[in-house]
C-alpha cells in the first residue's frame, strides 16, 4: 500500500516536506543577528515528534555556533495550542535571566505567547521578540503581526496526493520531495533591548 510522510525529509521513506532543523537554525540566526543572546524556546513536545525535535536541534546548533547554549530552563515543551503558548511564556519568565526573544515551535504557540506578553504588559518587540513557524493566516493580523517561517502547507498536501496517485497508477516517482520555506519578517521581532530599555 503506498504511503507518504509529510512535513519532514527522510532519505529512507517516501516524504514531502522540508528541513525542520534548517528552519530552527534560520530563526535562531535571524534573532542572533538582531543582537539577542538570551533566547528562549517554547517547543512542541519533542518525545515521539521528530519535527519538533529537529527544530530544537537547529536552534541549539545556531546558538552553539556563536558560543551560546540553550539552558534547560529556557526550553519549554508544550502541546501545539494557543493556551499552551501562554503557559510556556509564563514558565520562561519564571527563570532568570529573562529571554529577550522567544522562538515558538509553531504559530499557535506564538499566538499564546503574544497574548500572555500583552496580559503582563510586556511590549512586543520592544521588550521581547516573538517568532513562530507556519505562517498561519491569522499571523499577519496580530498586533504586532507575527514574524514566522512560511511553510507551504497546500503545496505539501497537493504534492503528497500526487505522489500517492502516481504510485497507484504504477508510475515511477521521486520518493523524496523537498518544498521551500521562507522567513517572513513582521513586527513581532526587533533588535535586542539594551539593559536600560527593560528597566
Amino acid at each position: 500500500m503506498p504511503l507518504v510522510q509529510t512535513w519532514i525529509l527522510r532519505p529512507d521513506a517516501p516524504c514531502v516536506g522540508f528541513d525542520n532543523r534548517a528552519v530552527g537554525r534560520q530563526l535562531a540566526d535571524y534573532l542572533l543577528d538582531l543582537g539577542h543572546r538570551q533566547i528562549g524556546v517554547i517547543a512542541g513536545v519533542t518525545r515521539g515528534n521528530d519535527r519538533a525535535a529537529e527544530r530544537v536541534a537547529g536552534i541549539t546548533e545556531a546558538l552553539s555556533a556563536r558560543g551560546l547554549d540553550l539552558p534547560r530552563e529556557q526550553l519549554i515543551e508544550r502541546p501545539y495550542r494557543i493556551a499552551e503558548g501562554q503557559i510556556g511564556l509564563r514558565a520562561l519568565l519564571a527563570s532568570e535571566p529573562h529571554p529577550t526573544a522567544v522562538i515558538c515551535g509553531n504559530d499557535l504557540l506564538a499566538f499564546g505567547a503574544m497574548l500572555e506578553a500583552r496580559k503582563r504588559g510586556i511590549r512586543v518587540p520592544d521588550d521581547l521578540s516573538i517568532a513562530g513557524i507556519d505562517d498561519l493566516e491569522f499571523a499577519a493580523e496580530l498586533d504586532p503581526p507575527l514574524t514566522t517561517i512560511r511553510v507551504p502547507a497546500e503545496e505539501i498536501g497537493r504534492r503528497s496526493a500526487e505522489y500517492l496517485i502516481d504510485r497507484l497508477d504504477g508510475r515511477t516517482v521521486a520518493t523524496v520531495t523537498e518544498v521551500g520555506t521562507s522567513l517572513i519578517v513582521r513586527g513581532s521581532t526587533g533588535p535586542a533591548p539594551q539593559r536600560g530599555d527593560r528597566e
